[in-house]
């Protein structure tokens, strides 16, 4: 009796150490991604860098924050321009089509501003807010805590055609 009580406590506690080894493997739901965009306003392509940061509910639904900052100015026909900054708020979806691959979705609002200076030095700034949505892939290898991201995102700007391809670096904490 005492060896079969003896053989299901260590059964027990190691089941309690593979689950518990387990758990503090698994990601949780909060992550954080940094990268660099290209950011193409009608015809003109600006370079941006990026950092966002998400919550996941569960692996197919998650929002996320994302602040964007213009890093390269373009002189257009005497205008240079540069975009200053993005901000926007999603919600994500995800489908998971393999254990370390993710095809994206995300819809939300985002608000942004371009830069413009003439050159004799006057300036001014394009403010809009719009509908952002997108598609993308991400991928994590090994199923770890660090992955990679893709997306393109469309902007709906009343005065521009905007879209933004993105890739960045994404830790899961």
């Amino acid at each position: 009796m005492s060896k079969t009580v003896s053989t299901l406590a260590l059964v027990a506690a190691l089941g309690a150490a593979a689950a518990s080894a387990q758990a503090a493997e698994a990601p949780s739901k909060v992550y954080v991604q940094g990268g660099a965009s290209v950011v193409r306003v009608e015809d003109e392509n600006f370079g941006v860098l990026n950092a966002t940061a998400g919550y996941a509910f569960n692996r197919h639904v998650a929002v996320e924050a994302e602040a964007a900052f213009g890093v390269q100015d373009k002189k257009i026909d005497g205008i240079k321009a540069k975009v200053d900054y993005t901000l926007g708020a999603y919600v994500v979806g995800s489908l998971p089509v393999s254990e370390n691959v993710d095809l994206i979705g995300r819809v939300g609002a985002v608000k942004g501003q371009i830069k413009v200076k003439l050159n004799n030095n006057i300036s001014a700034s394009l403010d809009d807010s719009s509908v952002a949505y997108g598609v993308g892939v991400r991928y994590f290898p090994n199923g770890g805590l660090n992955g990679v991201r893709a997306d393109l995102t469309k902007y709906d700007f009343d005065d521009a055609d905007v879209k933004a391809f993105q890739v960045s670096y994404v830790r899961r904490f």
